[in-house]
């Protein structure tokens, strides 16, 4: 039986450069009419009847309903459906590996908001190996709102149509050595590094079971499954505890979107460190041993950078004669598939192998920091003498992000602002990008060249909420700086800025 159901859509829909962002206007979930309804338009858009594809999520288990009820939607052709038999949240890593074993054409990944009030639609297409183009996902966009009537679910789920994928096995298969751990494989380390993992879900949790019981490691792996406001209390306990820690070289929280919160062993304590200072950390380790192997020209190779790179990364690249770019939405398939491309990474995410795979993988970069802290663990614990060289050549910078609240509408006066303002006794150069770095829309960076301060502005549709990162140079050469009132001059200049943008 077949229910016609119109509506008229009351959810807003953004176009990122790879995803499309619906987000409920109000303070309840996102209808499950406008859900069904954009991925009707995805299916006759991009899928069409004569592909095949697989749905899955990433979020809380209590949204697996979501996906179940796309299935019921009236126009697809169930025979060419393909979905797991779990109702694990997974990684698009995982998705892609289905895709390949199964000659899947697409796989629609839907990243699930706690309360349901975001959906990011991905698409991904087996045949360029990458998520569909962003003019593609215009032609969604578009036909969202000028044909907003014409959701239909068939209440028959027709389960014996669509074709079944075991989670289990396929876990198994992404942590063997024929996947993730192909190119660690033949790596032999005398001595293993003592770490531990925290996860979120049943997903994470299996893969990192199975990646280090075939990687040689000793791994604690915790479940995760605590509130978050309790679980970040006893964390920050935990954390607190220098003797529990001491044996540590790394506590690593995975969240339920895999987002990585590292913890590393420097100078005989856990420090919690950004995604930029693991990546110099890594990076200086990784070039050392390729240079240290002589089979590869570094001179040929480069790395794709996010507009929120620290100095600290640019600097050891040149040190290193490592060619960089920064990352650019339109240009970013042609970087991936240049097999110079040594490494990748945005805001939130790494790619440390673009030879593997060409999406962005937190657990492949996982695997990559245990390799780094098995061989200083080889070599006398060299992890603290590392950084503080590091620091000692590239400076010691601080980040503080403040977020605030601000109206998506208000986003597009913000580049005319900084025009208007560019001469002031602060910032010496300002950069304006207004691009999409997969779900963040970053819009510019100011920079003191002479002290090594940079802001990096970017917004986060998702919570409507305007992102500001003070990246502070507060030692240089060994010398403590005084970077406190340069820090209160930047915040009062952005704070400036977006008052006026909000008027």
């Amino acid at each position: 039986m077949s229910n016609k159901l119109t509506f008229e859509p009351k959810e807003e829909l953004f176009l990122c450069s790879d995803s499309l962002l619906i987000k409920s206007d109000r303070k309840n979930p996102i209808s499950d009419f406008s859900i069904s309804f954009l991925f009707e338009l995805i299916y006759k858009t991009i899928i069409k009847d004569d592909a095949s594809f697989l749905i899955s999520y990433q979020g809380d288990e209590k949204h697996y309903n979501i996906v179940e009820s796309l299935w019921n939607i009236d126009v697809l052709n169930r025979k060419n459906l393909f979905k797991y038999d779990s109702h694990c949240s997974t990684d698009i890593s995982l998705d892609i590996l289905a895709a390949k074993k199964y000659n899947i054409d697409y796989v629609v990944k839907l990243k699930i908001g706690r309360k349901c009030d975001f959906i990011y639609f991905y698409v991904y297409d087996l045949k360029n190996n990458y998520y569909i183009s962003e003019q593609e996902y215009r032609e969604v966009y578009k036909s969202f709102f000028i044909n907003p009537t014409k959701a239909k679910i068939n209440n028959d789920i027709h389960a014996d149509e669509t074709k079944i994928i075991s989670l289990d096995n396929l876990v198994t298969l992404q942590a063997s050595n024929s996947e993730i751990l192909k190119a660690f494989s033949n790596v032999k380390q005398r001595y293993r590094s003592k770490n531990m993992i925290l996860t979120n879900d049943l997903y994470s949790l299996t893969l990192v079971e199975n990646l280090f019981k075939n990687y040689d490691s000793s791994f604690k792996i915790k479940s995760n499954t605590i509130k978050n406001k309790i679980n970040n209390f006893f964390y920050k306990l935990f954390h607190s505890n220098v003797s529990n820690l001491r044996p540590y070289q790394s506590i690593i929280n995975i969240d339920s979107f895999t987002n990585l919160d590292i913890s590393l062993n420097l100078n005989y304590k856990l420090k919690k460190v950004t995604l930029n200072t693991a990546v110099l950390i890594y990076l200086d380790f990784l070039i050392d041993e390729i240079k240290r192997s002589k089979f590869i020209d570094v001179s040929n190779l480069f790395v794709v950078i996010p507009q929120n790179a620290t100095f600290q990364i640019i600097e050891l690249l040149d040190q290193y004669n490592i060619k960089y770019v920064y990352y650019d939405p339109t240009a970013i398939y042609k970087y991936l598939w240049d097999e110079n491309c040594l490494f990748a990474y945005t805001l939130d995410s790494v790619n440390a192998n673009p030879r593997y795979s060409k999406i962005n993988n937190n657990f492949y970069f996982l695997i990559c920091l245990v390799w780094m802290l098995n061989s200083y663990t080889n070599r006398n614990n060299l992890l603290s003498f590392k950084y503080n060289l590091l620091c000692e050549n590239f400076g010691k910078v601080k980040s503080i992000i403040k977020e605030y609240k601000f109206d998506s509408g208000n986003v597009h006066k913000i580049k005319s602002i900084i025009e208007q303002n560019a001469k002031n006794k602060i910032f010496d150069k300002y950069e304006i990008f207004d691009i999409f770095i997969s779900e963040k829309f970053v819009i510019a960076k100011f920079l003191m060249s002479d002290k090594k301060h940079q802001t990096i502005m970017w917004y986060d549709y998702k919570n409507s909420k305007i992102c500001i990162e003070y990246q502070i140079c507060f030692e240089l050469n060994k010398n403590m700086r005084a970077w406190k009132f340069d820090y209160i001059r930047s915040k009062f200049f952005i704070k400036k800025l977006l008052k006026k943008a909000k008027n």
